[in-house]
């Protein structure tokens, strides 16, 4: 299964999920008739059957498989959506609430739950990912030189000291490294393994594809 992805045009208000990236052969699935409003913020499964949006009401919808839409989740802030890779179930980073939820999708229908919040020690949840591993979630609050990972077995967080604010969580060449911060002179890299966060840095030449090195 390749890397999935969900384009949204404001100008035509189409959602489109777009399957199989890079390698292809490319399937689109068109959820625009679903679209309850503008989303602020969205998130796929890995295979592009389910796509959570929230809009600015704070007010979380599920999308499934291209034929039904409901509100799974309500707050009055939403600042990021997260799916466990190969699953259906799902990160919310509650901003209003201060708080990270657990959506998981059950036969009875999608149930929510508080993983971590203020009394953990996150003062307001801004950027949230999962691990490649399904393991944990890691959180950002855009702020502090720091990441919180809560492992989803046993809900426990762990704080860990960042050499930079994180402002993104982008995935790096495999599923449990993760771009950071990206500087003018060096790329900040978070690696997840054995349930531990470390740190590094690649300088901004060694970032660079072979083929750009050296171009004047």
């Amino acid at each position: 299964m390749g890397l999935t992805a969900v384009l949204y045009s404001q100008s035509t208000g189409r959602l489109q999920t777009v399957g199989n990236l890079p390698q292809g052969p490319l399937s689109f699935q068109d959820y625009s008739p679903l679209l309850p409003n503008s989303p602020l913020v969205m998130a796929v499964s890995d295979d592009a059957q389910r796509v959570l949006l929230a809009d600015q009401t704070g007010a979380v919808y599920l999308l499934s498989s291209g034929t039904t839409s409901a509100i799974v989740y309500q707050s009055s802030d939403i600042s990021a959506l997260a799916f466990i890779p190969n699953r259906h179930d799902a990160v919310i980073a509650d901003r209003g609430r201060g708080a990270v939820v657990l959506l998981r999708e059950l036969a009875s229908g999608p149930a929510s739950q508080i993983i971590a919040s203020s009394t953990d020690g996150i003062p307001v949840p801004q950027t949230v990912v999962v691990t490649g591993d399904g393991t944990a979630a890691l959180i950002s609050d855009g702020a502090q030189p720091r990441i919180w990972a809560v492992t989803f077995a046993d809900s426990r967080v762990t704080m860990y000291d960042a050499p930079v604010v994180p402002a993104h969580f982008d995935r790096w060449r495999n599923s449990n490294t993760f771009a950071i911060s990206h500087a003018s002179d060096e790329i900040w890299l978070l690696g997840w393994a054995d349930n531990n966060a470390e740190f590094s840095f690649v300088p901004r030449e060694r970032s660079r594809p072979p083929k750009e090195r050296g171009r004047r």
